[in-house]
C-alpha cells in the first residue's frame, strides 16, 4: 500500500483507513490528565482518611460548580472565537465590592444590587 507522501498527482488514494498504533489512544495530552486525576485522587485519599467520604466530596462538587457555570460557556465562547476572557475579572471585581460593602454594614441585598449595577456597566458599554 502507498503512503500518502509516495503519491503523485493523478494517482489514486488508497479507499482503506489508515492503521492507528495500537497504543494511539494511551499517548493523547488527555490520557495524561486522567493520570494526573487518579494520582491526586490516590495521593489525597493516602494522606487523609476523610478525603474519599461522602460529604467530602459534595463539598469539592460544589465549590467546582461555581467554576464550572463560569467556564462551560465560556468554552463555547473561545472555541467559536468570540473570545471574552473578561468574564472571570468581572466576577472578581463584583464579588469583592459585594463583599466589602456587606462587610462595612451594608445589607446583603443591597450589596447583592451594587454588585449588579457594576457589572451592568462594562456588559452596557460594551453592547453593540
Amino acid at each position: 500500500m502507498a503512503e500518502i507522501d509516495d503519491l503523485k498527482p493523478g494517482d489514486e488514494a488508497s479507499s482503506q483507513a489508515p492503521k492507528r498504533q495500537v497504543f494511539g489512544a494511551f499517548v493523547r495530552w488527555e490520557m495524561l490528565l486522567l493520570v494526573l486525576l487518579g494520582v491526586t485522587i490516590a495521593f489525597g485519599a493516602s494522606v487523609s482518611p476523610y478525603f474519599l467520604q461522602s460529604t467530602n466530596l459534595f463539598y469539592i462538587c460544589l465549590n467546582v460548580g461555581e467554576v464550572a457555570i463560569m467556564a462551560l460557556p465560556l468554552t463555547l465562547i473561545v472555541v467559536t472565537g468570540e473570545i471574552d476572557l473578561s468574564v472571570a475579572s468581572m466576577l472578581g471585581l463584583t464579588g469583592v465590592l459585594m463583599a466589602e460593602l456587606f462587610k462595612h454594614g451594608w445589607s446583603i441585598w443591597w450589596a447583592m444590587l451594587a454588585a449588579l449595577v457594576l457589572g451592568m456597566i462594562p456588559a452596557r458599554s460594551t453592547a453593540s
